[in-house]
This record gives structure tokens, sequence and C-alpha cells, in this order.
């Protein structure tokens, strides 16, 4: 995931769809890449980020000024955002022929060509969103 530690971002949904899988999917790793701004009221605290970490549920990654090194070694970007303009991140990825999760919202929706250049999940459902977490990796 790349985006910033917001809730609003979908962290948290994308965070528990990452528990679902790794029960399943032990080998599966899961980066969080973007800064985190304290002084959000949406933002998610960095002692919450590591404890994420010790878990063994992400790897936080940070922010970065280019995340082009990240998308490539990345076998999808996801983003399952609760409103969005248009991601970025989501048109970075596909540039670089990554495919891509985005969360059923205008601005991801006109993006994602759901089932051809990756899915569309539902908002603020991490079981959805584990579920197309699951077919990419099939």
């Amino acid at each position: 995931m790349i985006g910033r530690v917001l809730v609003d971002k979908g962290v948290i949904e994308y965070i528990e769809a990452a528990r679902y899988i790794r029960k399943e999917h032990s080998n599966v790793e899961f980066w969080l890449l973007g800064g985190y701004d304290s002084k959000s009221r949406s933002s998610i605290d960095l002692k919450t980020i590591q404890s994420w970490e010790a878990e063994g549920l992400i790897k936080y990654l940070g922010e970065v000024e280019d995340v082009r090194e990240f998308i490539s070694k990345s076998d999808v970007v996801v983003l399952p955002s609760y409103r969005e303009g248009m991601p970025r991140v989501l048109l970075e990825a596909l540039a670089m022929e990554t495919p891509i999760i985005g969360s059923d919202v205008p601005g991801c929706r006109d993006i994602v060509k759901n089932e051809i250049n990756g899915y569309l999940c539902k908002v603020k459902d991490s079981l959805d969103l584990s579920e197309k977490m699951e077919q990419m990796i099939r």
C-alpha cells in the first residue's frame, strides 16, 4: 500500500486484510509506504505502526520522494481509500504495468478496470479487500 498513513486512506482495512491473508499465506509480504502526519485527526500514530511491524503484519517503509523502486518490487499496489480524486499512485503503478486494487469510489473507479488491470474492493470492507488480494495471489 502506498498512501499517507491515515484512517481515511483505508490503512486499517489494509492491516485487517493482511491478517486474513497471512493466515493462509505466511510468505506474502505487506508493505506500507507513506508518511504520517501527527497533526491530522485521521492520522495513525507511529506506535500503532510499530506494533503492526512487531506483529509481523507489515513492513513500514516510511515516506519517499520516488515510489518507482517500490512499485517495481511489488506484485500489486493497493489503495483502499474512502475517497479519492485521481489517485496518482494507481496511475504510477499502471504506468509500470503493476496490477492494482482500489476501493470502489470515484477516482479509483475511473482507473481500476475490474478484473482487467486490477480489482475494485468495497469501501471500508477488509474482508472484501482480502478476497481481492487472494484473487491476486492465485
